[in-house]
């Protein structure tokens, strides 16, 4: 309770907060993350590799099927975490730098979010760089109008984020929150000093 009070207090004096958010926050709202016991990558071979560029580029019709069946969740809604964090930024100068790529801290209403690893709802044509509704994607892969492959703005497993340190918000604020939940810590940590 004591760090409870203290994390209050220190949200209550701060003027600008950095939440740094991974795939736990969104668990509650019904979309798994990517390692635990019942996560997105339980029971796969070589999961990673399926959220890889190699992937994409060696077998775009496996890296479609993954994506498409196992990342996408209509009818996820953002939950207490996603909401209480909104709320602060109402009347704080707030950042959220997610790693999640589900939209949730959006769909609550934070106005300042970089998603450090993209978003599956900002696609587009790899070859005439059209922009591409998510619906459309979601039925194929292939673009209506030129035949390019359709693509997310996505950091690739085994790539680096194009954020850059000196770019992070973190750099700017006085009060940072990390928000993940324990296990392996992704790059992004490395950012939050």
């Amino acid at each position: 309770m004591e760090q409870i009070d203290q994390l209050r207090t220190a949200v209550r004096a701060a003027n600008q907060i950095v939440f740094l958010t991974g795939a736990g926050v969104s668990v509650p709202s019904g979309i798994p993350d990517y390692r635990s016991k019942n996560g997105l990558y339980a029971g796969k071979h070589n999961p990673e590799y399926l959220l890889s560029e190699a992937c994409l580029a060696n077998e775009p019709d496996v890296f479609y099927q993954f994506v498409t069946e196992n990342m996408y969740y209509p009818d996820a809604k953002p939950n207490p975490i996603h909401l209480k964090i909104a709320e602060i930024g109402e009347e704080k100068n707030v950042t959220v730098v997610t790693q999640n790529i589900d939209g949730l801290h959006e769909a609550a209403g934070s106005k300042s979010v970089v998603d450090f690893h993209g978003s599956l709802y900002h696609c587009y044509c790899t070859k005439c760089g059209q922009t591409v509704p998510i619906e459309t994607y979601l039925k194929s892969d292939s673009h209506q109008n030129c035949g390019g492959r359709v693509g997310r703005m996505l950091c690739f497993t085994g790539k680096a984020s194009p954020l850059m340190p000196s770019k992070m918000p973190s750099r700017l604020c006085k009060l940072r929150i990390l928000s993940l939940l324990p296990g392996r810590v992704s790059k992004s940590a490395r950012f939050v000093i």
